[in-house]
């Protein structure tokens, strides 16, 4: 890791490279509109820099209180919270569809939001990872009328369109420089990280997560 940075702050690395690799995947144009499905330590690494490019609207839709109010504080221009509104209909009202959906919350049955919230030949970028869960999707009408294109993003190659440019040195370089700024505009891993506990009790780490997921984001282990 480069000199200067917190460990804490180090420990966002890994998670910042991802939401770099979105944001070079995703590829927003100046003036469109974005909505990021999921507003864990991802999705808001991932709403922060998409709040930094040039999208007019940057939307987060996450149904947790205290992540849809951090998700703001870090740059987006508005939240929704699926479980109280119909999300698809929230993300219209507010950008007409957008032209960008990421999804990055874990859940497959998120992807056909995603898919339904955007506009006319949007883009989905799913940035989840199902594992064994499949994604039940009802590909009708306005995903083949709209030419909606679903596309994957996985941090563990660049997109063939870009290996020109790109490659994995340049990415980690602009992951660790972005991960510099938002340590000293936003003090992101004051922010981010909720829970500190000592490796000999991970398993209650894995607990929390599951049991208490509301005021927990970034949990690190001690040693």
């Amino acid at each position: 890791m480069p000199e200067g940075i917190a460990l804490e702050t180090a420990a966002l690395f890994a998670t910042t490279e991802t939401a770099v690799n979105f944001a070079l995947d995703g590829a927003p144009r100046l003036g469109e509109r974005v909505a990021v499905f999921g507003q864990g330590v991802v999705g808001l690494m991932t709403t922060v820099l998409l709040a930094r490019s040039g999208a007019e609207t940057v939307v987060a839709v996450e149904p947790r209180d205290f992540r849809r109010s951090l998700a703001a504080d870090l740059g987006a221009d508005a939240t929704v919270d699926p479980s109280r509104t119909d999300p698809v209909e929230a993300v219209r009202d507010r950008t007409g569809g957008v032209d960008l959906a990421v999804e990055v919350s874990g859940r497959p049955e998120t992807l056909e939001t995603a898919i339904e919230s955007t506009r006319f030949d949007g883009r989905v970028l799913v940035g989840s990872w199902y594992g064994t869960k499949r994604a039940d999707l009802g590909l009708g009408d306005h995903f083949h009328r709209g030419r909606v294109t679903v596309e994957s993003s996985q941090v563990s190659s660049i997109a063939p369109a870009l290996r020109g440019r790109w490659d994995h040195e340049r990415r980690r370089e602009t992951a660790w420089r972005e991960l510099r700024r938002l340590a000293a505009d936003e003090r992101i891993a004051d922010r981010l990280v909720t829970d500190r506990i000592d490796v000999d009790d991970a398993p209650a780490a894995y607990r929390r997560l599951t049991t208490d997921a509301e005021g927990t984001l970034q949990i690190l282990l001690t040693y």
